[in-house]
């Protein structure tokens, strides 16, 4: 794993992906190190499209419903009978 960006964070992921391994980048992140490198905006979409196109994953958040309701959640896992 290899957390941060820059130059540094740059190699190792160079290094990795020479070594085979596989490699994961949360596309939010990389737009933002895009951004403050070479004063350039680039969409979320845009990154994950060219992220694939290199054979990286993307990593995601799991999503989450807005109006969940987390007493509904806890009385369910109480009353759900154990597998």
């Amino acid at each position: 794993m290899v957390v941060g960006g820059g130059e540094a964070a740059a190699r190792k992921v160079r290094l990795l992906a020479k070594a085979g391994a596989a490699i994961v980048v949360v596309a939010a992140e990389a737009c933002d190190e895009i951004a403050a490198r070479w004063s350039v905006t680039v969409c979320e979409q845009t990154m994950g499209r060219w992220l694939r196109q290199l054979g990286i994953t993307r990593l995601q958040p799991r999503p989450y419903h807005p109006k969940k309701d987390l007493e509904a959640e806890v009385a369910f896992k109480k009353t759900s009978p154990a597998w």
